[in-house]
């Protein structure tokens, strides 16, 4: 069986191998007939291509040889009892075993295909894949020499440890309970292996060999194919289509987060890596009190706009009463009025009124509430039209009074759509300026406001630094909507 699983393996490696030299002999016959002068790419795509392959056969032959240790030597009941560890304690566990195996992202899958089939957690071992090329002390060394004698050392270093960590555990943890038939492709020179053979056990050194060789040519054909697009694209891309992706304003923002002063992207600027403007950001009074009247603003406002729009849909969409018409439309109409005409009319109303808040909170929490309107009366009224109104009536039939029946039945069916415009309304008072700028003052800053002013003052790399920091808080909220909407699913309620 070994014999044949080998066999099969060499085929197939074969078979893709010759495949790959095919198409790159015909590209450069009919690139050498259609432009004679284009044959120093083709020179450059073999120069890079075999680069490459140097480069990472020793670590796909080490992944090899570690994935052929563990499937012959390790006992299948070891893997199994750590499987059922709790995953809090699996998940870290298998990403600090990074550190016991120094070896790349091509030596990493291999192993944990290995510890896979031998009873570990999928997700543990997808943990153990990801963490190790980052963690592993070969990495860490040689991050410590690069960095050595600049002021950032330990930063980078520490950084790149903790961040691999959470980064792999984070993506182990979203898998979840996920099975190994679900997130591994079968091997098909694997099927031969695990089939019952009667007769004198097979030698050890033999069946470490027999794997060694399996998993090398698995994962080789797939190095040759990656080597191919990665000299195709280094090669035949041009340099503007990477410049372009690299120009994205997320990315952009993110990379000046971590500098001094802007630097284009290069090599030179990762010796100047710093996280001295999140430490700045972090020491600064005006950003905690933009946080929290951010955060304040933004929870006690869609939660008004909710309630006020959840009432407001049960009188448009269930009553007769006369201007009901009239309050929908009031209701929808700021959202054709710009932010900062809202943001003036505001401003007069209430320094001409005897109402003395002008200058504090209040008068922003009133404006976010009316020009959110719109959003939470959309919500609510698609969800109230989906309630049969035969259950309001066998609550009042049963004896229950209107606000018993509104808080007890209407509401609980309300949730998914009070949840997503709760969630639309909060996520976009976080990005809030137009109005805000114009009600703001010394006390009542909001992030929006923030980041308008340290733009104002060319503070560039702070202004990236909380502007990344206000992106980690709308993706959350972001998943903390998704998480909503799959616990309040109508088919649940």
């Amino acid at each position: 069986m070994a014999d044949i699983a080998t066999r099969q393996a060499q085929t197939a490696t074969a078979r893709t191998a010759a495949a790959i030299a095919g198409m790159l002999v015909l590209a450069a016959l009919v690139l050498r007939v259609l432009d004679p002068g284009r044959v120093d790419w083709v020179r450059t795509f073999f120069v890079i291509f075999g680069s490459l392959l140097i480069q990472a056969l020793p670590f796909v032959m080490l992944g090899a040889l570690a994935a052929a240790l563990v499937e012959v030597f390790v006992p299948i009941g070891t893997l199994e009892k750590l499987g059922r560890l709790p995953r809090p304690l699996q998940l870290p566990a298998a990403a600090l075993a990074g550190l016991a195996f120094p070896i790349c992202e091509c030596g990493s899958v291999p192993v944990a295909r290995r510890l896979m089939q031998r009873g570990l957690l999928p997700s543990a071992a997808v943990t153990f894949m990801l963490a190790a090329p980052v963690i592993n002390p070969v990495v860490i060394a040689s991050t410590f020499v690069a960095f050595r004698g600049r002021t950032s050392m330990w930063t980078v270093v520490g950084g790149r440890f903790v961040l691999g960590m959470l980064v792999a555990i984070a993506v182990g943890w979203v898998l979840g309970t996920r099975t190994t038939e679900e997130l591994l492709k079968q091997n098909p020179e694997e099927a031969h292996e695990h089939l019952l053979e009667l007769g004198r056990p097979e030698a050890r050194w033999r069946r470490f060999f027999v794997h060694l060789g399996n998993d090398f040519l698995f994962m080789g054909r797939y190095l040759l194919l990656g080597a191919s697009i990665a000299a195709a694209i280094q090669t035949f891309l041009p340099a503007s289509v990477l410049t372009s992706v690299a120009d994205l304003p997320v990315l952009s923002v993110l990379w000046s987060s971590f500098l001094p002063f802007y630097m284009a992207p290069s090599q030179e600027p990762l010796a100047s890596l710093t996280l001295d403007n999140y430490r700045r950001l972090a020491h600064l009074p005006l950003i905690h009190r933009a946080f929290w009247n951010s955060f304040f603003l933004g929870i006690s406002s869609s939660t008004l706009v909710m309630l006020l729009t959840a009432f407001m849909a049960w009188i448009v969409v269930r009553t007769q009463w006369p201007g009901k018409g009239l309050l929908d439309f009031l209701a929808f109409s700021p959202i054709a009025v710009p932010g900062l005409v809202l943001g003036i009319a505001i401003l007069w109303l209430y320094l001409t009124l005897p109402v003395p808040i002008y200058g504090t909170i209040w008068i922003l929490l009133i404006a976010y509430v009316i020009k959110y309107l719109p959003y939470g009366m959309r919500a609510c009224s698609s969800s109230m039209h989906q309630i049969q109104k035969e259950l309001e009536e066998a609550s009042e039939m049963s004896g229950a009074s209107w606000a018993y029946t509104f808080v007890r039945v209407i509401l609980p069916l309300l949730v998914p759509g009070f949840v997503a415009g709760w969630i639309y309304v909060i996520t976009h008072s976080f990005r809030e300026l137009s109005t805000s700028i114009m009600l703001y003052r010394s006390g009542t800053e909001v992030l929006s406001v923030v980041i308008f002013e340290l733009w104002d003052a060319g503070q560039y790399p702070e202004l990236s630094a909380l502007g990344m920091t206000l992106v980690v808080i709308l993706v959350a909220i972001s998943l903390l909507a998704r998480w909503i909407g799959t616990k309040f699913a109508v088919q649940q309620l």
